[in-house]
């Protein structure tokens, strides 16, 4: 509870006792405090490394996508008449792009609420904040304005709606990071410009470089994932008389196109965005589904153990009042008051007022007095 205020005044005079009483809860929060809330971060910044330390492994001219093409070429050149033969790849792969942590630092720092704020994820503190002033009371005036000795109730079907709602929070939330984690994948641009001998065993058996074939792309991940972008293919002869092979030689300018397109393809997509996806099944399912479980399970325990009363009114008469003068009661308010195990012995183990201001008995004289 933030604050909590309670205001009573009492007046008396020949004919007439009055009372007035105002109560005010600012808020009411109830804080659940949970490590796995912390391993949703953790999950998050640890999927960053991998991503990083993947996105290394893919650059370079002995990288995994120089090693891709290679294979790709190589698997095309064993369907094709005329033993062809490829030598060493060289050349550039380069990966530039945003930083991928910086993508997601303001998901992982701020507060993971629902729409209304009822319910929100403290994600660095490990804690699940539930609003009951304005869960259990209105929009407007949250626990302000109710009725005398109004008892909130904890109900199972509004708690149990709570791990529910706190599912959907997680879930969004996820989705919110692999967003931002696809997006700046997305956003990578990538250059490749490979090139290696292409040879045949021309005279005698003996194999001679016959051709330089080279394989570019100059793009954006994004782009290159959706199929608006693909690699080229460039086949430059060396000047040699290769007799039937010529066609099939530069023929692989087109042939190749297509099969390294999408080897590419299937290592960015398996290597990077399959990250991402395992991310958001981590974190609404192995990490999300226990956290709305044992947040449920507490939940469903408040009842039993925990009663709330708000703008509590407790009046005492004002004992044998002597002649000529006019007494009142004794007026107490209280806030709120909350009580353990009320539903298990009667007035509860313990209970806390908080917020209570008290009148009376005051007393006046009937009878004028001389001055």
């Amino acid at each position: 509870m933030q604050r909590a205020v309670a205001h009573t005044g009492a007046v008396a005079d020949t004919g007439t006792v009055g009372v007035e009483r105002d109560y005010g809860i600012a808020s009411l929060d109830l804080r659940v405090d949970s490590p796995l809330v912390g391993e949703l971060v953790t999950a998050v910044d640890e999927t960053v490394d991998q991503l990083d330390a993947e996105v290394d492994a893919l650059g370079g001219s002995d990288g995994v996508l120089a090693r891709t093409i290679g294979q790709g070429v190589v698997g095309v050149l064993g369907t094709l008449t005329g033993d062809l033969g490829l030598g060493t790849l060289g050349g550039t792969v380069e990966l530039t792009g945003p930083d991928l942590g910086g993508a997601v630092s303001p998901l992982l720092s701020e507060p993971v609420e629902d729409p209304d704020g009822t319910l929100a994820l403290d994600l660095s503190a490990g804690s699940i904040r539930v609003d009951l002033a304005h869960l259990l009371g209105d929009d407007v005036h949250g626990l302000n304005d109710l009725p005398p000795n109004h008892e909130v109730v904890l109900d199972a079907a509004t708690l149990g709606a709570l791990a529910d709602r706190l599912g959907q929070v997680v879930d969004a939330w996820a989705a919110r990071v692999t967003t931002a984690l696809t997006t700046a994948l997305g956003s990578i641009h990538l250059r490749i410009a490979l090139a290696a001998d292409l040879s045949a065993p021309l005279v005698l058996g003996i194999r001679v470089p016959i051709a330089t074939l080279s394989v570019g792309v100059d793009t954006g991940i994004a782009a290159l994932v959706a199929g608006r972008t693909e690699l080229s293919v460039g086949v430059a002869l060396l000047g040699l008389d290769l007799g039937p092979l010529l066609a099939v030689v530069t023929g692989l300018a087109t042939t190749l196109v297509r099969p390294l397109t999408h080897a590419v393809v299937g290592v960015l997509s398996t290597g990077l965005l399959g990250l991402v996806g395992t991310l958001g099944t981590t974190v609404t399912t192995t990490i999300g589904g226990p956290v709305v479980a044992a947040t449920g399970a507490v939940l469903a325990r408040l009842p039993a153990v925990l009663s709330l009363r708000v703008n509590v009114q407790e009046d005492q008469r004002a004992p044998g009042v002597p002649e000529g003068l006019a007494v009142t009661g004794r007026f107490t308010e209280t806030a709120l008051r909350l009580t353990v195990a009320d539903a298990l012995v009667p007035g509860g183990l313990a209970h806390v007022g908080l917020a209570t201001a008290t009148v009376g008995p005051n007393s006046v004289p009937l009878v004028p007095q001389r001055t």
